[in-house]
């Protein structure tokens, strides 16, 4: 039963960090193309 409950405790962290953290990635990385590109152009 223990098992059951970190498991869930995991998958919670797992999703509410992962999301948050890929979709600030992305934001960053497509403003940081977006930046370079008008940079170098």
């Amino acid at each position: 039963m223990e098992l059951l409950v970190w498991i869930l405790i995991a998958a919670l962290v797992v999703w509410f960090v992962l999301i948050p953290a890929l979709a600030l990635w992305i934001a960053v990385h497509v403003l940081g193309e977006e930046e370079g590109n008008d940079g170098n152009t």
